[in-house]
């Protein structure tokens, strides 16, 4: 992506009004977009399978509507909220129904170029992470209800012998279940067994 252009980057223009999305429309083929118009959200089903940055005009219930869509169809393309209405409150609930950014009009050619991009990587990042916790939750299991509890304990920095403690069993029995957890886990020390836990908790 060159500095002002848009290389090769697909965009769907979600908005119900006709003058405002041709707009939209114009500034992001100015700046070197693909871009395809649509109405409501409902259209998008098939259109958004490939790559696609999804701008969405923010009233009512479009912004929602277009992120629940993409999450019953399994995709995770970066949603942009647009608006003339610069309302903190109504950024915010965006935000936290989980866009990955918020631009007032009018659009600026000159910053717009980064900004996608910004939001291209931020989704990219997202995903890589949303599939090394579900690899990570995976891995986790094939530990036993006993396993998994030494390894909380480990995860708290526990000892073998405070894990034998407070577990009521012996260290022996301890040393025995954290070699099983590492064998499962296909790793070779608490660091990186802790690890797994860690990313499987990450969203």
């Amino acid at each position: 992506m060159m500095s002002g252009t848009i290389d090769k980057v697909r965009f769907a223009v979600v908005d119900g009004d006709y003058k405002r999305r041709a707009s939209v429309v114009r500034k992001l083929l100015d700046i070197g977009g693909h871009v395809e118009p649509f109405e409501q959200a409902a259209e998008l089903e098939n259109f958004c399978r490939e790559e696609t940055i999804v701008m969405v005009y923010d009233e009512g219930r479009s912004v929602e509507d277009v992120l629940n869509l993409q999450r019953q169809e399994g995709i995770n393309n970066p949603v942009i909220g647009y608006t003339d209405d610069t309302d903190i409150y109504r950024i915010s609930d965006a935000f936290h129904l989980g866009v990955s950014d918020y631009i007032p009009l009018p659009l600026e050619p000159k910053r717009l170029p980064a900004r996608l991009a910004a939001a291209l990587a931020k989704t990219k990042a997202k995903a890589l992470n949303y599939r090394k916790s579900a690899k990570a939750r995976e891995r986790l299991k094939r530990l036993s209800n006993r396993e998994v509890e030494v390894l909380d304990c480990l995860a708290q920095g526990a000892s073998t012998k405070q894990i034998a403690t407070e577990l009521g069993l012996s260290a022996r029995t301890v040393e025995v279940h954290r070699a099983k957890i590492y064998s499962k886990l296909g790793v070779s020390h608490a660091l990186e067994a802790v690890k797994v836990k860690t990313d499987s908790e990450t969203i």
